[in-house]
This record gives structure tokens, C-alpha cells and sequence, in this order.
């Protein structure tokens, strides 16, 4: 299958709430290095024993363990972080981007770029939104959102502040994902 656009469409589902707020990249992003170690732990521990062959189910059962634990401490940490972006916590799980990042781990010999660029992706998505847009920067707290003016009003991107400027703004960031992952792999 040469064109994968409905897969990378549906990889999209945790850039959609990262790139809200740059709060909520950066608690994407620290799920997905929790995932990311899970998933490249659980598959040389099982590659090691006699069940090498359910390898795939035990990176899975593993990052789908690590994400419950991971919403469970958000909920003490942030409650209200933790509420808004629940659904996209345990999606993330099966997402084709980060799946994609694992896939690629292994094939490159345990060279983590790729998972590195879209770790990154993932809070700077929801930073360029939320400046252009808010003029604002945003951390998690308790309560909710600690918001930073940076930019004063008035503010000449407002559109990115829509939902269309936000897709807009995620093809941006999964042409660059691409392109980068493209040029790694050929240079291997």
C-alpha cells in the first residue's frame, strides 16, 4: 500500500489535543517517551524467551499498562489535564504516528530520531498555535491552565486559533514528521 494519508489522518489523533495548548504537548510528549521505553523494553525482554513470536501483544499490553498508570498519576497531578484529555491518552496507544516511531526504532538499529522529531513535534505544535493564536504560553497546573501573556493583543493569526487552523498547522508539522523520517531512513 503505497499511499498511507487515512493512516496518518488517524496517526493524528494525539497531535489533535497537543496542539491546543503547549501544556498539553508537553503531557504528550512525556507519555509518548514512557510509551516509546515500554514498548522497546518489553519487546527485547520478550525477544529473549520462547514467546519472541507475541512480541507485538506484549509491546502492546505493556504501553496500554503504562498509559493507565500514567492518566492515574495525571489525575493527582493535574486532575482537570487529566479529564480533558483521558480519550486521547489510551488512543495514543494505537496511534499509527507513534506506533510508526517504534516500527522505525527497530528497523534503523536502535537509532531514536524519528522519536525524538516527534516528541518534539508534539509541544511545539501546540507552542506556534497557542502564540500565534493567544499570544500566550500555557503550563499544567492543578486547577488547570497557568497561562503567560507573551504576545500582547492584537494578534494578526487569530485564524490559527480555529480548528482549521489547527489541522492546518498538523499537516505543517506531519509534512515536516515525513520528509524527516523520509531522509533518515534513505541516509541509513
Amino acid at each position: 500500500m503505497k499511499n498511507k494519508s487515512h493512516l496518518l489522518f488517524f496517526g493524528l489523533c494525539p497531535l489533535i489535543p497537543a496542539a491546543a495548548h503547549f501544556s498539553d504537548g508537553c503531557i504528550f510528549a512525556v507519555e509518548f517517551w514512557l510509551l516509546f521505553f515500554t514498548a522497546v523494553l518489553c519487546r527485547k525482554y520478550i525477544k529473549r524467551t520462547k514467546y519472541a513470536a507475541f512480541s507485538l501483544a506484549a509491546e502492546y499490553a505493556g504501553m496500554l499498562t503504562v498509559a493507565v498508570f500514567y492518566h492515574s498519576l495525571l489525575r493527582i497531578i493535574f486532575p482537570l489535564a487529566a479529564f480533558q484529555l483521558e480519550l486521547y491518552l489510551y488512543v495514543s496507544v494505537i496511534a499509527y504516528l507513534p506506533a510508526q516511531t517504534i516500527i522505525n526504532y527497530h528497523a534503523a538499529r536502535g537509532k531514536p530520531y524519528i522519536a525524538v522529531f516527534y516528541s518534539l513535534l508534539l509541544p511545539l505544535t501546540g507552542l506556534v498555535r497557542e502564540l500565534f493564536a493567544f499570544g500566550t504560553v500555557s503550563f499544567p497546573v492543578p486547577s488547570g491552565f497557568f497561562s503567560i501573556q507573551l504576545i500582547p493583543p492584537p494578534l494578526p493569526l487569530r485564524f490559527f486559533g480555529t480548528n482549521a487552523g489547527t489541522f492546518i498547522l498538523l499537516g505543517l508539522g506531519l509534512w515536516f514528521f515525513r520528509c524527516f523520517q523520509n531522509s533518515i531512513l534513505s541516509a541509513d
